[in-house]
């Protein structure tokens, strides 16, 4: 409990507390109240007031809307099923509190000089974690990359018991180094490769192309288990979708290939990735027959409005407009949809990242355009994938992959006059102004109650009158 002044723990509670350690520690469950009542010879009243003092000094988390004031946490156990489980060999010694107290847990006298196995997973991809401990100290852990996240700000603990502290610590797996820095690695190694070794107008079609699509395949293929290289879900199709736009995309920008022969292949493209994407789920509203052209129209629409703007802008402003969209699309799903594309997406923003700083060093017009096609591909996927994966479908995902578009005021109108610094600064107001405008407002978003006022008469007209007023209130 927070603001709680210092105070002596009584008698009575440091017998409970001592007691109770010991019957969890033997028997992997925790007492009730006959039990602490025939280990430690209290009243009912007595044990009451112990259990009270515990909780108030934070050792402990009571069911008080329980009579039988049943333990929930006694630190570091739990008394209902947690993310963490701990064992000596093959004995279940019970669950754990969260994932920071499986060290002290570790380290209880009845375990000394024993190793402690806990068993848990990644809170956001489900992937198993084993660390094994012993007296405290860490022996071994698999994965290697395994850390504890803590999700919860410490000025919001203990508010009112020590459960939302205690579930927002959890193991995870860390995919910073795997999922950011090798992707953009392998970005820059093959475009500086393609431009040393491959013919120059074969590098400027297709180095940025080959490197996002390379990179990203591979930083997919270094996720934990959930992200199947064999394709058993819609969005596992993305890394071999990217693959096909390297193939598709730069061949429109070969010598003698007319602009309606090259939006032909980013529509047959965009076919192609809206029948793999949509879901075949039976309840899909409305359906597939629906989605699937809806989509399809939505890509190549994006493809063909962008792939132009490189020759009109500053072509190393425009890979690194194409960074932070990438970017704020793998925010956008990591808040509001699932951790689990949140990475993925932070894997095609790393390798956009990666293309930017390889351009810093040599960039062409076409390169630059050859990669719009797989970035299209890949990101404006994964906001299909945000957008249908909620139950209500989050349509401003769709919006994010296209701030891109607004660069286009930039080409017309009084901005297409500037030049220098002025131009640059005014192309990165006109993508991120609305961008940042829109992520702002998602996430400041209010939740809405729903009520329904049953009844009529002068009662239930003032009840309804009143709660119309409520702005995050719909009656």
């Amino acid at each position: 409990m927070k603001q709680v002044p210092p105070f002596e723990w009584r008698e009575d509670s440091l017998k409970l507390r001592q007691f109770v350690y010991e019957f969890w520690c033997e028997r992997s469950y925790g007492p009730n109240m006959r039990d602490m009542h025939e280990g430690v010879a209290l009243s009912r009243r007595q044990i009451l007031d112990a259990l009270y003092e515990l909780q108030m000094g934070g050792m402990c988390v009571l069911d008080l809307d329980s009579p039988h004031q049943s333990l929930l946490r006694f630190n570091p156990f739990s008394g209902y099923p947690t993310c963490v489980k701990g064992f000596i060999g093959d004995r279940f010694l019970g669950y754990i509190g969260c994932a920071m107290e499986s060290v002290p847990f570790s380290k209880m006298p009845p375990f000394a000089g024993q190793e402690v196995r806990v068993e848990s997973y990644c809170a956001c991809c489900l992937a198993p974690v084993t660390v094994t401990f012993k007296d405290g100290k860490t022996l071994s852990q698999q994965p290697d990359t395994a850390l504890i996240h803590v999700g919860l700000n410490p000025w919001e603990w203990n508010k009112l018991s020590q459960n939302p502290k205690c579930d927002s610590m959890n193991f995870v797996i860390e995919v910073l180094v795997y999922g950011g820095i090798v992707p953009a690695a392998i970005a820059v190694a093959i475009v500086c490769f393609s431009r040393r070794f491959l013919p120059e107008s074969v590098s400027n079609r297709y180095a940025a192309a080959i490197a996002f699509a390379v990179a990203f395949f591979v930083g997919y293929a270094l996720l934990p288990s959930w992200a199947d290289l064999l394709p058993k879900r819609h969005w596992q199709w993305l890394p071999y979708l990217g693959a096909v736009a390297v193939v598709l995309g730069p061949v429109g920008l070969a010598t003698g290939v007319r602009a309606p022969e090259r939006w032909l292949l980013f529509l047959l493209l965009a076919i192609a990735t809206a029948w793999a994407l949509v879901p075949t789920w039976p309840g899909l509203k409305p359906p597939r027959s629906v989605y699937v052209p809806c989509l399809a129209g939505y890509l190549l629409l994006l493809t063909t409005l962008l792939e132009p703007l490189p020759a009109r802008l500053i072509g190393k402003l425009f890979i690194a407009l194409l960074t932070v969209v990438s970017g704020s699309v793998a925010i956008a799903l990591a808040a509001f949809v699932s951790l689990k594309f949140g990475q993925v997406a932070g894997i095609a923003a790393a390798a956009t990242a990666g293309c930017w700083v390889a351009s810093l060093f040599h960039n062409h017009d076409s390169t630059t355009r050859g990669l719009v096609p797989a970035f299209t591909i890949v990101v404006g996927g994964l906001a299909f994938v945000g957008f249908i994966e909620p139950q209500q479908p989050l349509k401003a995902m769709l919006l994010v992959p296209a701030a891109p578009l607004a660069l286009w005021a930039s080409v017309w109108g009084p901005l297409a006059r500037l030049r220098g610094i002025a131009a640059g600064a005014a192309q990165t107001a006109v993508v991120l102004v609305p961008l940042g405008r829109r992520l702002v407002v998602r996430m400041s978003e209010p939740n809405v109650s729903r009520i329904l006022v049953i009844g009529t008469g002068p009662i239930t007209d003032r009840l309804t009158s009143r709660l119309q007023r409520c702005t995050d209130t719909f009656v």
